[in-house]
Protein backbone atom coordinates (compact mmCIF):
# COMPACT_ATOMS: atom_id res chain seq x y z
CA UNK A 1 0.00 0.00 0.00
CA UNK A 2 1.73 3.12 -1.15
CA UNK A 3 1.05 6.35 0.93
CA UNK A 4 1.47 9.94 -0.47
CA UNK A 5 3.47 12.53 1.64
CA UNK A 6 2.11 15.34 3.41
CA UNK A 7 4.21 18.63 3.84
CA UNK A 8 5.11 19.15 7.26
CA UNK A 9 2.64 21.73 8.50
CA UNK A 10 -0.21 19.09 8.10
CA UNK A 11 -4.20 20.11 8.50
CA UNK A 12 -4.32 17.49 11.18
CA UNK A 13 -3.95 18.86 14.50
CA UNK A 14 -3.68 15.77 17.71
CA UNK A 15 -4.03 18.09 20.78
CA UNK A 16 -5.54 20.55 22.40
CA UNK A 17 -2.91 22.68 22.56
CA UNK A 18 -2.02 22.47 18.82
CA UNK A 19 -5.48 23.67 18.28
CA UNK A 20 -5.58 26.49 20.35
CA UNK A 21 -2.21 27.96 18.71
CA UNK A 22 -3.66 26.92 15.37
CA UNK A 23 -6.49 29.73 16.79
CA UNK A 24 -4.45 31.74 17.82
CA UNK A 25 -2.54 32.18 14.25
CA UNK A 26 -5.58 32.19 12.45
CA UNK A 27 -7.13 35.62 14.85
CA UNK A 28 -3.55 37.14 14.47
CA UNK A 29 -3.96 36.62 10.86
CA UNK A 30 -7.02 38.62 10.74
CA UNK A 31 -6.08 41.49 12.99
CA UNK A 32 -2.70 42.17 11.03
CA UNK A 33 -5.08 42.26 7.86
CA UNK A 34 -7.67 44.69 9.77
CA UNK A 35 -4.19 46.71 10.77
CA UNK A 36 -2.91 46.97 7.32
CA UNK A 37 -6.41 48.15 6.20
CA UNK A 38 -7.01 50.38 8.81
CA UNK A 39 -3.52 52.66 7.77
CA UNK A 40 -4.95 52.55 4.28
CA UNK A 41 -7.67 55.22 5.32
CA UNK A 42 -7.13 58.64 5.73
CA UNK A 43 -8.48 60.89 7.81
CA UNK A 44 -9.33 65.22 7.75
CA UNK A 45 -9.61 67.28 10.47
CA UNK A 46 -11.33 70.11 11.09
CA UNK A 47 -12.43 72.59 13.78
CA UNK A 48 -16.09 72.68 14.90
CA UNK A 49 -16.46 76.29 13.52
CA UNK A 50 -15.53 74.59 9.76
CA UNK A 51 -17.75 71.80 10.43
CA UNK A 52 -20.96 74.10 11.63
CA UNK A 53 -20.43 75.91 8.52
CA UNK A 54 -20.17 73.29 6.21
CA UNK A 55 -23.26 71.35 7.83
CA UNK A 56 -25.49 74.66 7.16
CA UNK A 57 -24.48 74.50 3.40
CA UNK A 58 -25.33 71.14 3.31
CA UNK A 59 -28.78 72.27 4.54
CA UNK A 60 -28.86 74.98 2.42
CA UNK A 61 -27.89 72.78 -0.39
CA UNK A 62 -31.03 70.28 0.24
CA UNK A 63 -33.16 73.24 0.88
CA UNK A 64 -32.62 74.66 -2.53
CA UNK A 65 -32.47 71.39 -3.93
CA UNK A 66 -36.35 70.38 -2.70
CA UNK A 67 -37.50 73.81 -3.58
CA UNK A 68 -36.67 73.69 -7.21
CA UNK A 69 -36.62 69.68 -7.86
CA UNK A 70 -38.86 67.80 -5.16
CA UNK A 71 -42.22 66.58 -6.77
CA UNK A 72 -45.25 68.45 -5.63
CA UNK A 73 -47.25 67.00 -2.49
CA UNK A 74 -49.76 65.00 -4.74
CA UNK A 75 -49.18 63.90 -7.76
CA UNK A 76 -52.11 62.34 -9.94
CA UNK A 77 -52.54 59.07 -10.34
CA UNK A 78 -51.12 58.79 -14.46
CA UNK A 79 -52.52 56.01 -16.39
CA UNK A 80 -50.21 54.91 -19.87
CA UNK A 81 -52.26 54.10 -23.21
CA UNK A 82 -52.40 50.22 -22.46
CA UNK A 83 -53.39 50.65 -18.88
CA UNK A 84 -56.76 53.08 -20.59
CA UNK A 85 -57.45 50.36 -23.32
CA UNK A 86 -57.42 47.46 -20.49
CA UNK A 87 -59.82 49.47 -18.21
CA UNK A 88 -62.25 51.09 -20.63
CA UNK A 89 -62.11 47.43 -22.81
CA UNK A 90 -60.90 49.74 -26.20
CA UNK A 91 -58.72 49.53 -28.82
CA UNK A 92 -55.44 51.97 -29.13
CA UNK A 93 -57.71 53.31 -32.06
CA UNK A 94 -60.79 53.79 -29.98
CA UNK A 95 -58.49 55.93 -27.58
CA UNK A 96 -56.57 58.30 -30.10
CA UNK A 97 -60.34 58.72 -30.99
CA UNK A 98 -60.90 59.72 -27.24
CA UNK A 99 -57.97 62.13 -27.15
CA UNK A 100 -59.20 63.90 -30.69
CA UNK A 101 -62.64 64.51 -29.77
CA UNK A 102 -61.72 65.52 -26.33
CA UNK A 103 -63.97 62.71 -24.66
CA UNK A 104 -60.77 61.55 -22.49
CA UNK A 105 -58.31 64.63 -21.50
CA UNK A 106 -54.76 63.44 -21.34
CA UNK A 107 -51.42 65.09 -20.20
CA UNK A 108 -48.60 64.86 -22.99
CA UNK A 109 -45.27 64.66 -21.61
CA UNK A 110 -42.65 64.17 -24.79
CA UNK A 111 -43.95 61.94 -27.34
CA UNK A 112 -46.35 59.89 -24.25
CA UNK A 113 -49.85 60.37 -23.43
CA UNK A 114 -50.93 60.20 -20.12
CA UNK A 115 -54.57 60.03 -18.36
CA UNK A 116 -55.91 60.63 -14.80
CA UNK A 117 -57.08 57.77 -13.22
CA UNK A 118 -59.81 59.97 -12.17
CA UNK A 119 -61.00 60.93 -15.92
CA UNK A 120 -60.71 57.17 -16.91
CA UNK A 121 -63.41 56.61 -13.80
CA UNK A 122 -65.25 59.36 -14.75
CA UNK A 123 -66.06 58.27 -18.44
CA UNK A 124 -66.27 54.82 -17.16
CA UNK A 125 -69.25 55.11 -14.81
CA UNK A 126 -70.36 57.38 -18.40
CA UNK A 127 -70.27 54.71 -20.24
CA UNK A 128 -71.65 51.32 -18.02
CA UNK A 129 -74.44 53.50 -15.63
CA UNK A 130 -75.35 51.21 -12.57
CA UNK A 131 -79.09 49.74 -13.05
CA UNK A 132 -81.27 50.29 -10.06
Amino acid sequence: MDFLPFPSSSLLITTSSEIEIHCLLLRQKSIITQIKQQRKMRFTAIDTSAWEELKESIVELTDCFNEHFAPPAELPDLLHNGDVCRILNISKRTLQHYRDTSVLPFIQIGHKCYYKREDVEVLLSKSNPRKS
